[in-house]
Parts: C-alpha cells; sequence; structure tokens
C-alpha cells in the first residue's frame, strides 16, 4: 500500500510538472491546484501517524475539504472546457449535467443511513470525521455521475474536440468512478473493501501516469477536417473539364 501512496504521489506531481513545463497549467488551473493539494497532503497525512489517531483524523479533517472543493471546481473546469467546443451547449447541457448531479445526489442521500451506521462502528476518536467521510464519497459520486454525462454528450454530438480535453475528461472520469465504486463497497459489502481499495488506487496511479504523459502542445489544439474552398473546387472543376477534353482528342475516329 505504501508502495502504491508514493507511486500516486510521484505521478500527480509528474502531471503538474508537465503541465506548467508544456505552459498549459492556465487552461486546468482547478486540476493543477487540486494534484498539487493531493501531493501536499500525502506526506502530511503519512507523518501524522496512524489512521485511526487523532492526530491523522485531524489532519485529514483540515484537508480532505479543500482537496473536494478543488475537485468539484476541476470538474466544472472540465465542463466549461468542453462547453466552449459546444456553442450551442447552453441550456440543454446545463439541464443534463443539473440531472445527473441532482441523481446522483438522491442516490447518496438514499444510503446516507446505511452509511453513517457502517462509520459508526469504525470507532473513531472525532465524531465529525464520519461527515467528512460521507462528503468525500458523495463527491466523488456526483462528480463521476457528472462527467460520465459530459462524455455522453460529446459522444453523442460528436464534434472536434482538442485531444488533450477528450483524454483528460476520459481520465478523470476513470479516477472518479474508481473512489466512488470504492467508497460505495466500504459501506455496501466491507468484507471485499480492502480489494477493491487496493483497486482504487492502482487506479490513481494509472490516471496519475496517464495524466503525466497525455498533455501535449499540440493536443490542446482542435483538429478540425479541412474544409473546401472556392478556389479548390474551381481549380477540381478545371482539371476535370481538362482531361475530358484530352480524353476525346485521344479517342480514335471512326
Amino acid at each position: 500500500m505504501q508502495v502504491l501512496w508514493l507511486a500516486s504521489v510521484l505521478t500527480m506531481a509528474a502531471a503538474v510538472a508537465r503541465l506548467g513545463w508544456l505552459r498549459l497549467a492556465q487552461h486546468y488551473r482547478f486540476f493543477v491546484l487540486y494534484l498539487s493539494l493531493s501531493v501536499l497532503s500525502g506526506p502530511i497525512l503519512y507523518l501524522a501517524g496512524d489512521t485511526r489517531s487523532r492526530e491523522y483524523l485531524a489532519a485529514w479533517i483540515a484537508i480532505d475539504p479543500l482537496l473536494q472543493l478543488s475537485l468539484l471546481l476541476s470538474v466544472a473546469e472540465v465542463y466549461g472546457l468542453v462547453a466552449g467546443h459546444y456553442p450551442r451547449l447552453g441550456a440543454l447541457g446545463s439541464w443534463l449535467i443539473g440531472v445527473a448531479t441532482v441523481v446522483s445526489g438522491v442516490l447518496c442521500v438514499v444510503t446516507a443511513s446505511p452509511e453513517l451506521a457502517r462509520i459508526d462502528t469504525l470507532g473513531w476518536v472525532i465524531p465529525v470525521a464520519k461527515f467528512v467521510f460521507l462528503a468525500h464519497r458523495w463527491t466523488a459520486t456526483v462528480a463521476f455521475g457528472s462527467l460520465l454525462i459530459v462524455i455522453a454528450f460529446f459522444r453523442w454530438y460528436n464534434r472536434p474536440l482538442a485531444p488533450n480535453v477528450r483524454r483528460h475528461v476520459a481520465i478523470m472520469t476513470a479516477y472518479l468512478g474508481a473512489h466512488a465504486f470504492a467508497y460505495l463497497l466500504f459501506h455496501v459489502a466491507p468484507a471485499f473493501f480492502d480489494s477493491v481499495d487496493l483497486l482504487r488506487m492502482l487506479v490513481g496511479v494509472g490516471c496519475g501516469a496517464a495524466w503525466s504523459l497525455s498533455f501535449t502542445t499540440s493536443g490542446q489544439e482542435v483538429r478540425r477536417a479541412h474544409q473546401t474552398t472556392i478556389e479548390e473546387l474551381s481549380a477540381a472543376q478545371n482539371r476535370q473539364h481538362a482531361l475530358l477534353d484530352e480524353t476525346r482528342r485521344a479517342r480514335p475516329l471512326g
């Protein structure tokens, strides 16, 4: 677990460094903020000691809300990046995102009671920690549901989209999906939580590595299909007429 934790921190740090090196951080400000907070929080929580200690819980309670806020801002940033390629997204896109958010929120509320009951069995020494934990799972679930709608939208209404944005949306959806699924299993099937949490960490390392490798300078540009100009069309017609004339002259008489 510690090896995966370290790998996760290093890959996220590499992603921040790459975005800065390519001068793309200005396009992904909140995402860079989230990654930076994640990198900084890792050593702080590690030094806090045992995960069940008061010191660790106090540090986690102070850090995690900042992480979740920056995560939500990152998802909103993704929506803005996608919407920039869909001038008519407007009310429809906002409505779809709103529906996904409400549905995800309702699912979170429905499962709140068993979640709280499950957390109470852990004996955490700081009661507010369970609400922070609950908010963490809710944030991941709502953000995951919203990004699924974003992916479905630009799959259905296919338009040229910057490769960086397309890859970023896919990686973040996988990242949030792993978090939401792991936290859900913590309550629904606690016996499998360790295995699922290991999978979550593996996905986190994979996503961090993908982020650190997938961003490119050219990938920020939209690759649009070439549109034929009037001059090109006229030249093509002239070539066609010239070819027909040559065919007629080459045709044998009689």
